[in-house]
């Protein structure tokens, strides 16, 4: 987790979004 690399922290985000973006669906199809 120590990386400073723009990419990886990058991919890092755009990998929380799409977890964040599956929670609502989630929910709301239980």
């Amino acid at each position: 987790m120590a990386d400073d690399r723009p990419l990886h922290s990058l991919d890092q985000l755009f990998d929380l979004l799409a977890f964040v973006a599956t929670v609502p669906r989630r929910l709301a199809s239980d």
